[in-house]
């Protein structure tokens, strides 16, 4: 009867020995996903915040451009503007010269 228990406790701890090597296995099985995972979490992140960091600066530029292009807008109606003072100013200042033209010759013609 010794031997029936000592053969049975052998067996048991050669099974529990077994299942104790499946769980490492496993287990070193999960940890190289699990380390797998993480590295592919991490660079997803990094790419994640350049890609991020090119929006942003995109984002920037394109306000940049807009403001750009509502100054130009800007320049564009005044530099209109000044042309249309600048002809009638010109108009002005030619009939002020006609008639400043005409007031001396007539002086001259009465001496």
């Amino acid at each position: 009867m010794k031997n029936t228990h000592e053969h049975t406790t052998k067996t048991t701890d050669k099974k529990i020995v077994q299942e104790l090597d499946y769980f490492k296995r496993e287990a070193e099985k999960y940890a190289s996903r699990n380390k797998g995972l993480i590295n592919v979490m991490m660079d997803e992140y990094t790419i994640r915040l350049k890609y991020e960091e090119q929006l942003k600066n995109h984002s920037q530029h394109i306000y940049k451009c807009k403001e750009l292009e509502e100054t130009v807008t800007s320049l564009q109606t005044l530099v209109s503007d000044l042309n249309g003072k600048l002809e009638v100013a010109l108009k002005n200042n030619n009939s002020k010269v006609s008639t400043k033209l005409d007031v001396p010759l007539q002086s001259e013609v009465l001496l």
